[in-house]
This record gives structure tokens, C-alpha cells and sequence, in this order.
């Protein structure tokens, strides 16, 4: 059926007919003919998630770059339309040398263009891409902080988060820690989960705010109930060791329970501990 198809025209068969030759399913293994279906889809505008990642494209080995260069060039064909998406996907080609030189400098430049339309990949400033850049990365980083600022003017809660983040790392601004706590704040009041907790260890550590650990336990709580691991675990660090709020073991297995069903490693020890 996918020869049918491929043959047809349809991309996604083109695709997966590719797949078969380069894993020898259903047809004889053969990375050539498996390039030549999979650019061929790829010149159609086909786009598979994750692409440079992708196990069935390093299994063709050197055959594979042919298959990149394609990919690339469907990215630039995109990005100068205007597609923010394709903008950062090339700047990620260019970061890394896939199917175009590596160039660090013209990723930046296809980076800063996502950025400026919107373009928002998460945990953008502990990205292994961005830091690759080097200090050439400062200048994506300054990019997504005129966005966050632009939108966190606009209430958008999220924004205001990573905006406070921006401040408290000094990432594409100067840090300021009282700028963090406030932007934090703003966020945290809208019932952003994260930030809420972010704003909870500025008062727990006295960072941008006086310290009050009653305070954190108040925000920590607030996180911890929109079900923020971290939150969890910190509020049963208070409860554990009578910080903030009287010691109170059974409500400290209470949240480190919470905490450990989430997948917080820690959390989970402390369980051990108290059970002991």
C-alpha cells in the first residue's frame, strides 16, 4: 500500500515507504532507496516531529546527511515565508551543522527572528542549544526578554513568571533579585503554579524580600495544591522540621507522598527516612 501511494505522490506514504527500506520491512534493507522515498516526502513538506533526533535518520548513517540537507532546506523555505517555528528549527540546524555548516552566528539571526514573532520553546534559558551559542546566545536570550517583558506588561501570567526568572538568572537583562520577587509576585497572584513556588523560596531564602518563612510556607502551599512537585517537597520540609509552620510529621508524609507520586526522587527518600 505505501508503494501505491509513494508512487502516487502522497508524502506521508513517500515517508514511511523510506522507513521500511532503511529497516528492511516488508522490502529488502537498502539505505539508498530509503533516502531516495524520504526526500522525496520531505520535499513535499513532510515533517517528522523531533527530526534531527530521530533514531531512523542516524541509522543511515553519511546517507542521512542527504536526508538533513532536505529538512534544512524545507526550514528555510518556511522561515523566509515567515513561519516562526521554521525560523527556530533553522537556527537549530545552523547551531548544530545539521544539513546546513555549522554557523553560530546564523542561527542567532534565525533564533532573534522566531523570538521576535512569538516563538517560545520551553525552558528556553537552560536550553543546551542557547548555551552552545556561547555569549553569541546573549543575544537570543535578550530577545525572549523583550517578549516576556512585552507580554508580562500585558498580564499574561506565564510571561510574568519567566520575565522574574530573567531578572533572578540576569539572563538577557541585569539581574535583580527584588525585580525577580516582584515579578514573581505578579504571577503567583494570577495562581501561576511556578511562580508561586519561585516566590515562596524568596521568602524562604530572603532574596529580593525579607525573609519570612511563614510567608514561604504560604506560598509553598498555594503551589503545592495546584500539585508543583517541588512546592510539595518544600512544604513537607517545613511541616518535617517545624520551619514556618509547627512540626507536624503525619502532614510532612501527607505532602512528601504527593511530592514522590509525581517522580520527586527526594521526596521519595524522605519517605524511607520517616517510615524507618
Amino acid at each position: 500500500m505505501y508503494c501505491r501511494n509513494a508512487d502516487q505522490g502522497e508524502a506521508l506514504a513517500q515517508w514511511q515507504l523510506g522507513e521500511c527500506y532503511a529497516n528492511g520491512a516488508g522490502v529488502p534493507e537498502d539505505g539508498a532507496e530509503a533516502v531516495k522515498w524520504l526526500c522525496k516526502a520531505v520535499r513535499q513538506g513532510y515533517e517528522p516531529p523531533l527530526f534531527f533526533h530521530n533514531d531512523l535518520i542516524d541509522s543511515l548513517g553519511e546517507l542521512g546527511n542527504e536526508v538533513k540537507e532536505e529538512v534544512a532546506n524545507l526550514y528555510r523555505r518556511n522561515a523566509d515565508q515567515g513561519e516562526a517555528l521554521a525560523q527556530w528549527q533553522l537556527g537549530e540546524c545552523y547551531a548544530n551543522g545539521e544539513g546546513v555548516p555549522e554557523d553560530k552566528a546564523e542561527a542567532v539571526k534565525w533564533l532573534c527572528k522566531a523570538v521576535g514573532q512569538g516563538y517560545e520553546p520551553p525552558f528556553s534559558f537552560d536550553s543546551d542549544l542557547i548555551d552552545s551559542l556561547g555569549e553569541l546566545g546573549n543575544e537570543v536570550k535578550e530577545e525572549f526578554t523583550k517578549m516576556y517583558s512585552m507580554k508580562a506588561d500585558q498580564g499574561d501570567a506565564r510571561a510574568q513568571w519567566r520575565l522574574g526568572k530573567c531578572y533572578a538568572e540576569g539572563a538577557g537583562i541585569p539581574e535583580d533579585k527584588t525585580e525577580a520577587a516582584n515579578w514573581y509576585r505578579k504571577a503567583a497572584e494570577q495562581e501561576h503554579a511556578r511562580a508561586q513556588f519561585e516566590l515562596g523560596n524568596c521568602y524562604y531564602n530572603g532574596t529580593g524580600v525579607p525573609e519570612d518563612k511563614t510567608e514561604a510556607v504560604n506560598w509553598y502551599r498555594k503551589a503545592a495544591e495546584q500539585w508543583d512537585a517541588d512546592a510539595q517537597f518544600n512544604l513537607a520540609q517545613c511541616y518535617d522540621y517545624g520551619t514556618g509552620v509547627p512540626e507536624d510529621k503525619a502532614e510532612a508524609v501527607k505532602w512528601y507522598r504527593k511530592a514522590a507520586k509525581h517522580g520527586h526522587e527526594e521526596a521519595a527518600e524522605a519517605l524511607k527516612r520517616l517510615s524507618e
